[in-house]
């Protein structure tokens, strides 16, 4: 049986130039937006799971306080019982941007048990160099069989030009909470290289750590983009956990977009 599943859908409606309301139904976790978390190709083998990910149906309200920053306001929660209120701040310029978030859950979505969550981020751009870094701090009460505590999760990612349609990519991730694992981490290095227009090559090193087990990874990766929004890869994997027999892969990926933005459509 096949199913459509919802991702992500916002409307929004201007009242003033202030003051924007807004509903929708969204995917919510920390730590999203990270490219080493997101290619298409590296989807395989990679826990696309975000810290505290959770579906967040909400209703929210948005003030601008200038050209460059506003507050925002949203209330919702979804059908597990985990309704949720989020403040946040969020600052913009051409170079950087920062966001500061408040987050209330009536559950956590592990302990299910009420959480605090705040929150930041942020990233820089230059024309040699990006940087964007995120975090998130959650605190649990004392709560029926759940003794208090606090989690931390952080990730960080930088590119450099190195060389002329040359990046060099790292990124680093850490999460520290009550369960197994533990403590887990993940430290990647990456190589981009277009080859023409419309090939890339890719290759790889990773290592993940979970408590006292380690992860290596190394991969090739070759795209192709057939067309703008759409990407075609082809890679080979070698990986292996602390003192075990390693494990080659071959595998491929599709990435299919289509942008209307552009589309001269009449009725």
């Amino acid at each position: 049986e096949s199913h459509i599943k919802l991702k992500t859908l916002i409307l929004d409606a201007d009242f003033s130039p202030s003051w924007i309301l807004s509903a929708g139904s969204r995917e919510h976790g920390y730590g999203t937006d990270f490219a080493m978390d997101n290619l298409p190709v590296l989807m395989r083998g990679y826990d696309s799971y975000n810290y505290q990910m959770m579906r967040l149906n909400s209703l929210g309200i948005r003030y601008n306080l200038d050209s460059d920053s506003h507050i925002k306001l949203d209330l919702g929660g979804n059908t597990h019982n985990q309704p949720c209120g989020m403040i946040s701040y969020n600052r913009q310029s051409h170079s950087w941007n920062l966001a500061l978030s408040e987050e209330i859950r009536t559950m956590d979505s592990h302990w299910r048990t009420p959480v605090s969550l705040t929150s930041f981020s942020g990233a820089l751009a230059s024309p040699n160099l990006a940087f964007e870094a995120s975090g998130a701090l959650a605190i649990l009460p004392g709560w029926d069989s759940t003794k208090a505590h606090h989690e931390l999760y952080l990730q960080a990612e930088t590119s450099a030009k190195v060389a002329e349609n040359t990046l060099l990519d790292l990124g680093a991730a850490y999460t520290k909470h009550e369960y197994a694992p533990f403590e887990s981490s993940r430290y990647q290095l990456r190589l981009q290289r277009p080859v023409s227009e419309k090939i890339e090559l890719i290759p790889l090193c990773q290592l993940s750590t979970m408590d006292s087990e380690e992860l290596w990874q190394y991969r090739l990766l070759g795209t192709i983009k057939p067309l703008p929004h759409s990407q075609i890869g082809l890679y080979y994997d070698y990986s292996h956990f602390t003192n075990s027999k390693g494990r080659h892969s071959i595998g491929m990926s599709l990435s299919f977009g289509l942008d209307l933005s552009d589309a001269d459509i009449g009725m």
